[in-house]
């Protein structure tokens, strides 16, 4: 795990590991230790991020310091996405638009998919193509854009639950044969509107017809917020599929509801019941 500690990197798409999901929390957990030493008097150092020695030196010769300037108090929480689905990103868009094609057809009938993603969404879900279409456990199936597809359009559902089902039967033929069936590039249309976008483009073609999609916001981006009921529904899906108590997770529920009407003790004892 040290080699999460200074800062996340892929290294653990070569077998399958578990440091992505760490990653995060690591984050989240030296936040809450920074809060903590300076609400107890802790020496920082001045100038931490623009300094000469500080994080922009550390990671670039030619620092922007004007990113610096007009940062307002919350403004990066309302730019923040929600992933709806348990995968890489850059293949929200592509199941958006699959979602809602899978409606229309019969999975049994696709004879070809093809998935428009930026150069560094198909570098990461769909090269080498051999290996994204076999996939071989959980961590490989949310980096791979022909599974993601191939579950979206059979299912139709990507979210968790839906992951973990699929995943325990990746010789499932019907499951295979989608994913065979799948084809990831980069187009001017994606590439030039990356990253002010993480667009996606997505084709489907059966015996007869075919069907079209090009989704520019996933859901979950700022542009295309999801719903509060959809943001619930993630959180109960997410905490009773690890085994929490229903009536737990609606307590913690009616206590986000309330934020800014009651105490903050509420919530912080509702959260202290998912542990059990």
């Amino acid at each position: 795990m040290n080699g999460s500690q200074a800062a996340g990197s892929l290294q653990f798409l070569d077998n399958g590991a578990w440091n992505k999901r760490l990653h995060p929390g690591l984050a989240a957990s030296r936040a809450v230790l920074a809060g903590s030493l300076a609400a107890s008097g802790f020496r920082g150092a001045t100038r931490a991020i623009e300094g000469r020695h500080g994080f922009f030196a550390g990671y670039t010769d030619d620092p922007d310091l004007a990113l610096l300037s007009g940062i307002e108090p919350g403004a990066a929480v309302r730019e923040t996405a929600i992933k709806p689905y348990p995968c890489c990103r850059y293949i929200h868009g592509a199941i958006d638009g699959l979602l809602e094609i899978g409606r229309e057809v019969d999975a049994a009938g696709v004879e070809s998919v093809e998935i428009d993603l930026p150069r560094s969404g198909v570098a990461l879900t769909g090269e080498p193509i051999e290996a994204k279409r076999s996939p071989e456990n959980f961590v490989d199936c949310q980096f791979s854009t022909p599974f993601a597809a191939a579950l979206a359009l059979s299912r139709g559902d990507a979210g968790l639950r839906a992951f973990l089902e699929a995943q325990s039967d990746l010789d499932a033929p019907a499951l295979v044969r989608l994913m065979d069936r799948v084809e990831v590039e980069t187009t001017d249309r994606t590439a030039s509107r990356f990253p002010e976008t993480w667009a996606a483009g997505v084709v489907v073609e059966t015996e007869g017809d075919r069907y079209e999609r090009f989704v520019e916001h996933a859901s979950g981006e700022p542009e295309n917020a999801l719903s509060r009921e959809r943001v619930e529904a993630k959180f109960r899906e997410l905490v009773t599929t690890a085994g929490v108590e229903e009536e737990a997770v609606e307590e913690v529920i009616a206590a986000c509801r309330s934020i800014g009407e009651t105490e903050a003790d509420a919530l912080f004892s509702a959260l202290s019941g998912l542990g059990g």
